[in-house]
C-alpha cells in the first residue's frame, strides 16, 4: 500500500516541491492550503505523515489543527516553522503534534527520508522518526 503525505503549507512553491518528491517515490500526496480541499481528501485518505505550517495566514492554522485533531491525526503531524519558540511549542504541546520540523527543510535530505520508509513499508514513516520533539 502507498503511504500518503498531507502538506499543508501557504507557499505554492514549497508544495510544489514537497509534492514532486513525494510522488517521485511512490507517496500519494495532497499538497495545499485551502481547508475544504484537505478536508475532502481526508474522507477518503488516511495520511502516514501530515506536515503543518505554522504561518498560516490568521485563524487558518488553528482550523487546521481542529481538523486534524477530528481526524486523530495529530500523532502523525509535525509543525513546520523557521524557529521553535514557547508559543509553537505550546502549539505542539496542545495539539499533541509528532514534533516538528525546521525550514527551510533540506529537501535532499527529505527524499532520503522517503525512500527510507519504502525500506520498511509497515512501520511509521521515518520522516517521524527523524523530527524533533519538544
Amino acid at each position: 500500500m502507498r503511504k500518503k503525505l498531507l502538506v499543508i503549507d501557504d507557499s505554492a512553491a514549497f508544495r510544489e516541491a514537497i509534492r514532486a518528491a513525494g510522488e517521485d517515490h511512490g507517496w500519494v500526496v495532497l499538497a495545499s492550503d485551502d481547508l475544504e480541499e484537505v478536508s475532502g481528501w481526508l474522507r477518503d485518505h488516511t495520511p502516514d505523515v501530515v506536515l503543518l505550517d505554522w504561518q498560516l495566514v490568521g485563524q487558518h492554522r488553528q482550523h487546521f489543527a481542529t481538523l486534524l485533531t477530528d481526524n486523530n491525526l495529530t500523532e502523525q503531524t509535525l509543525l513546520l516553522s523557521a524557529t521553535m519558540d514557547d508559543a509553537r511549542k505550546q502549539f505542539i504541546t496542545k495539539h499533541s503534534l509528532a514534533g516538528y520540523r525546521l525550514k527551510p527543510l533540506d529537501l535532499e535530505r527529505f527524499e532520503e527520508e522517503i525512500g527510507l520508509s519504502e525500506q520498511y513499508p509497515h512501520h511509521k514513516s521515518c520522516l517521524l522518526y527523524t523530527s524533533r520533539c519538544v
